[in-house]
């Protein structure tokens, strides 16, 4: 399906040798042109490892490559210089098979004495026209060939997809492929790629980083309650400081934690891969941070469309902003009451500060407010409540919040804005969200994501479905109100911390 860079004399011979079972095959090549990729249980595309075989002995008559466990010889190629795209032999030994397939996809050579291959076997490699029958199999197939790239490329009817999109996505991942469609004029062009080989996942990083995390936030709560003359010293002065750094930071952990674990049970439910979460560590206060950067997990495959995008986008911050609004409960719950006098007294002494907006998000100021409407938690005429330190915690969940839920780049507003409003709209959102950061305050956020932007060589470029044209369903754009309304009442300026 890729165009060969290199001649392959006539007649040549291949031989192989497996390091388990020693196993001599030779195949005469009738055709010119071949490309080789070698391949075991599962699809190793070299062109995607960056593994190139290069010829550099034109002298020699045998080129020895090894690849994994695979011993390669390569006898009597002085016509390959440089094997650049790779696709169609699979190496296969004892219970496997070796394949060869020209370029047109038209013939099929089987070596003799191997046993015959199951269409939906795993290890079978699809030819062109094998390609092009399961494209037709689910859409109206109006043209069919290789592109420049030498990229399979379909031109399919305009027709409702998603659905069958994905049973083709489905069907293609059998053989280790994957497809794209994108919105070609009144036509639909679907491009078949392999799927890229990722490495295995590490989870002694996670937890490793998990752990260090959690060490830095215990000791941001014990400088908080250490830094808190009110609490510490008139409020609760038998009160353990171990313990309440432990309670900062489940608190912070939980909303963390809950925040990535919805991009988790999103893509779960989606049936996609991802990691589990990286959780970031950072200096505590004495150093000028807030004991972490918050956490981030990595999609192993994209989206199959915008819906899929924007769920994934979604269900981290929400849930993030639910565990906000329970950590600011339970700071009311844990909270003691104070006379006016006392408060006035406090506030002169600089202990105490009145919460406004925008030093603080408008979602706790109103939250205060309904609670004390509601008379959930309401305090005796004359007094007033001060809010336990877990408050803070609560104020860096809806930082966290507001950081990512705005429409930049890659971040989850991203994902969402990308979703909602597709690539040129996404390109236009992330420009006004880095502008917000400036004016807002948050401008060393901002030089971070434009350095991180540039460093990954995808400026304003968001993640793209894999169906870039069935459109977002209309329940997710009117919840894509809401997620405005998270933004606002998630922002608050940069001078929020009342240590």
């Amino acid at each position: 399906m890729l165009k060969s860079t290199h001649n392959v004399p006539y007649n040549f011979s291949i031989h192989f040798s497996y390091h388990e079972s020693i196993r001599k095959i030779s195949v005469n090549v009738e055709k010119e042109r071949r490309i080789i990729v070698l391949r075991k249980a599962n699809s190793v595309y070299l062109d995607y490892l960056e593994e190139i075989i290069r010829n550099k002995l034109s002298q020699r008559k045998a080129l020895m490559v090894q690849f994994r466990s695979i011993q390669l010889d390569l006898l009597n190629l002085k016509g390959i210089r440089h094997c650049r795209r790779i696709l169609k032999i699979a190496i296969i030994l004892n219970d496997y098979a070796l394949i060869v397939n020209p370029h047109n996809g038209l013939e099929k050579a089987l070596l003799p004495n191997c046993p015959p291959l199951n269409f939906a076997s795993s290890f079978y490699v699809p030819t062109f026209s094998d390609l092009r029958s399961i494209v037709s199999a689910h859409f109206v197939l109006q043209d069919a060939y290789l592109d420049v790239n030498g990229v399979p490329a379909f031109v399919v009817s305009l027709e409702p997809l998603e659905r069958k999109f994905r049973e083709l996505l489905s069907e293609l991942s059998k053989f280790n492929l994957i497809a794209v469609v994108r919105r070609n004029g009144d036509q639909l062009m679907i491009r078949i790629f392999p799927k890229p080989v990722l490495k295995p996942a590490r989870s002694k990083i996670n937890i490793g980083l998990f752990v260090l995390t959690v060490a830095t936030i215990t000791i941001t709560g014990y400088e908080i309650w250490s830094y808190n003359r009110l609490w510490k010293e008139i409020l609760s002065p038998n009160a353990n400081a171990f313990v309440q750094a432990a309670i900062f930071a489940a608190c912070m952990l939980g909303i963390i934690g809950l925040h990535e674990f919805g991009h988790k049970m999103a893509c779960r439910l989606h049936g996609l891969d991802a990691t589990w979460p990286y959780f970031i560590p950072g200096p505590p206060p004495s150093l000028g941070g807030l004991g972490t950067f918050g956490a981030v997990i990595s999609l192993r495959g994209g989206p199959a469309n915008k819906n899929q995008l924007f769920d994934i986008g979604i269900a981290g911050p929400v849930l993030g902003f639910l565990a906000t609004i329970f950590v600011f409960i339970l700071s009311i719950a844990m909270g003691a009451t104070i006379s006016q006098a006392q408060a006035e007294v406090f506030q002169k002494m600089g202990l105490i500060s009145f919460v406004s907006w925008p030093s603080s998000p408008l979602l706790l100021i109103l939250l205060s407010g309904l609670i004390d409407t509601l008379g959930i938690m309401s305090t005796p005429p004359g007094s007033m409540l001060i809010l336990a330190q877990v408050e803070f915690a609560a104020e860096i969940g809806a930082l966290i919040t507001f950081l990512n839920i705005l429409p930049i780049w890659q971040l989850d507003g991203g994902h969402i804005s990308r979703a909602v409003f597709g690539a040129n709209g996404h390109r236009i959102a992330t420009i006004i969200g880095i502008a917000v950061l400036f004016v807002s305050g948050y401008g060393f956020f901002a030089v971070f994501l434009l350095l991180w932007m540039f460093a990954n060589r995808q400026v304003l470029r968001g993640v793209e479905p894999l169906d870039d044209v069935s459109p977002l369903t209309l329940s997710r754009k009117l919840l894509f109100l809401a997620v405005l309304g998270i933004l606002i009442l998630c922002f608050a300026t940069p001078f929020t911390t009342r240590l």
